[in-house]
C-alpha cells in the first residue's frame, strides 16, 4: 500500500521476492506492514501487484530522472521487464528501449 507520505508498506507472501525487501529466506511471509526501505528516498506514485511481482512507478526526489518504473519479483516469464534473473528480490529500474527510462 502506499501512504500519503508517498512510501510503499508490503504484506503478504514473499516466496518469489515480490515484497522487494531484498531476502526470500528469512521472509517467506509478512503479516505486518512493512517499508520498502529500497523506495523509501523515492515518492513512490503508484503500484501494481501480480501474484508474484510487483512494478511501481515512482517519483525521482533526487537525480536526473523525473519519474521511473520500478519492478520486482518473479521474472520467469520476464513479467517484470528486467534482463536480470528469474528472481529479483529488490526494486530495479525498468529501461526502455531508445529511453533513458523516464516517464
Amino acid at each position: 500500500m502506499v501512504t500519503n507520505a508517498r512510501q510503499l508498506y508490503v504484506m503478504g507472501s514473499n516466496q518469489q521476492g515480490q515484497l522487494g525487501l531484498g531476502d526470500t529466506s528469512n521472509i517467506k511471509k509478512c503479516a505486518v506492514p512493512t517499508l520498502v526501505q529500497s523506495l523509501a528516498h523515492i515518492q513512490v506514485m503508484n503500484v501494481a501487484c501480480g501474484a508474484k511481482h510487483t512494478l511501481s512507478i515512482c517519483k525521482e526526489i533526487t537525480g536526473d530522472r523525473k519519474s521511473s518504473v520500478y519492478s520486482w519479483g518473479d521474472n520467469s516469464k520476464c513479467q517484470t521487464g528486467l534482463l536480470l534473473a528469474e528472481v529479483i528480490i529488490e526494486p530495479s529500474i525498468v529501461e526502455f528501449e531508445g529511453d533513458d527510462g523516464s516517464l
